[in-house]
């Protein structure tokens, strides 16, 4: 399954592939809403597209390998993201949230944040 290119959201999306099946993200993604996109596959999610969360309380979720983001993704499963030719994925708002597999990132954006992470290292920072 392929993604083309989408400029907004204006509810919460979830675009799914099969229970055996890879999803491939190729088009840009952009959003200023503060909604959540989620990206849901049986197998891989193999992501070679620049994606930009920009909305105050958006988020972003990657739910590989039979995962809904509750349970543990099948191990023989995993994602990929291609940054090759300056590609990204980048959120303007530490308030917004990432979701991979079964595990939820805390978003960083200041060195301060970042020597800060000693204070809780049971958090997965980015």
């Amino acid at each position: 399954m392929s993604v083309g290119d989408l400029s907004s959201l204006r509810d919460d999306l979830k675009l799914q592939a099969g229970s055996s099946s890879d999803l491939f993200v190729t088009g840009d993604l952009s959003w200023d809403t503060n909604e959540t996109l989620t990206f849901s596959a049986g197998e891989d999610i193999n992501l070679s597209a620049n994606v930009d969360v920009n909305g105050s309380a958006a988020g972003l979720n990657l739910y590989y390998g039979g995962t809904d983001g509750t349970t543990s993704p099948d191990s023989t499963n995993d994602f990929y993201i291609n940054l090759a030719d300056d590609r990204r994925v980048q959120f303007t708002n530490t308030t917004s949230t990432l979701n991979i597999g079964n595990e939820a990132y805390t978003l960083l954006d200041s060195v301060a944040e970042l020597q800060g992470m000693n204070a809780d290292l049971s958090l997965i920072h980015i």
